[in-house]
């Protein structure tokens, strides 16, 4: 199993304003998703900075504020 803590642990080094991830919970259906999820939302929170994230696993969703989804080469927002 990948360790997802090193990416999560260099996030705040610079202080970005916008913190990019992609597919962040490595295998969907990990239990560490949520876990890594929470904590990208906790530093971009304290940092008051955006997370841009590519994911194909539907249940972390619910923890981004606007969703966007590109089907058929349209970005729809939801």
């Amino acid at each position: 199993m990948a360790d997802n803590s090193a990416p999560v642990a260099r996030a705040p080094v610079n202080s970005p304003r916008i913190i990019r991830a992609d597919e962040p919970t490595a295998a969907p259906g990990s239990k560490r998703a949520g876990i890594v999820m929470d904590l990208l939302r906790k530093l971009a929170t304290e940092q008051g900075a955006r997370i841009i994230a590519v994911a194909h696993d539907d249940r972390i969703y619910d923890r981004f504020d606007t969703l966007c989804h590109l089907r058929r080469g349209r970005l729809e927002t939801s």
